[in-house]
């Protein structure tokens, strides 16, 4: 994958390069939408054991389990559905004059969210957090926000929130499956993490008859784990290669809607620390506990 392909990718929200990344719930429909709009990070503002979590993204339900889970050390993964009709063209007026029919540019076209949840259950791996991933899920579903999901519990402290419903040409909603609900098989044996994950998404890649890549290089996570099986979701796999190496990975399936291809982004779960100049910090999980 070129250097200038990888660069458009992070323009348009394809791409995280980044090792860390790597009560009663309210919310309000999008209301600003737009690169000169959008925010940096999901912002949580506190009043006793009330929370807002405030957020405004192309895709506003990605930036809001990014927030809450740096927030609190919570291991959460997050999966795009394929969208169709829910993007924008972000892409420069002239160059699109230019190019009318070129692909490139095209965005979820999310926009701000806002989810109002108790502070006081927010430990990880507790019924507290399972409780406001799921309405935070409810909440999203009720706004105009691209997408609905679902959030799953993997294990007592790992969850996966999964994009299952778009809206199709015709503004129509449309039930649609995870490409990594697809079954596949890869022989048990011992391989690093990174040579595991690229059969795993080599696999999926056939069977599902979708690209689904990483992009950038994993051959430097190393660790020798021993992960296999016969007619496994491709889900399952993942998580297993994850929960094998010891090591807190997450991982973000973001969708190329132009090209119509996946990207799996990993990282390591962090907790963000702030000092007392206000400064802000990040700590895999597995340092700090």
């Amino acid at each position: 994958m070129s250097k200038k392909y990888i660069a458009l990718l992070m323009l348009f929200g394809i791409v995280s390069i980044s090792y860390f990344w790597i009560g009663n719930a309210k919310a309000q429909k999008a209301v600003s939408a737009g690169p000169g709009s959008y925010m940096k990070e999901g912002v949580i503002h506190r009043n006793g054991n009330s929370a807002v979590l405030m957020v405004n993204d192309p895709r506003p339900m990605a930036q809001a389990i990014q927030a809450l889970a740096e927030e609190y050390g919570w291991v959460v993964d997050y999966e795009d559905p394929p969208y169709i009709s829910e993007v924008i063209d972000v892409a420069p007026h002239d160059w699109r004059r230019t190019h009318p029919m070129s692909k490139g540019g095209h965005i979820p076209g999310g926009g701000s969210f806002q989810f109002d949840y108790d502070e006081g259950a927010t430990g990880a791996g507790t019924s507290g957090e399972k409780n406001i991933l799921e309405k935070l899920a409810s909440a999203y579903n009720l706004t105009g926000n691209p997408g609905k999901f679902e959030m799953i519990s993997q294990s007592a402290n790992r969850y996966t929130v999964i994009g299952r419903s778009i809206k199709d040409e015709n503004g129509i909603d449309k039930e649609v499956p995870s490409v990594l609900d697809t079954p596949i098989t890869i022989p048990l044996q011992s391989r690093s993490v990174g040579e595991t994950v690229n059969l795993i998404l080599t696999e999926l890649s056939l069977a599902s008859k979708a690209t689904v890549s990483t992009p950038y290089p994993l051959e430097n996570i190393t660790t020798q784990i021993t992960v296999g099986g016969a007619n496994v979701k491709a889900r399952s796999l993942l998580i297993q290669a994850f929960e094998a190496s010891k090591r807190p990975f997450t991982y973000r399936l973001l969708y190329d809607a132009d090209n119509q291809i996946y990207f799996l982004n990993l990282s390591v779960a962090v907790q963000s620390t702030t000092d007392t100049f206000g400064r802000k910090s990040y700590v895999p999980i597995d340092r700090i506990r």
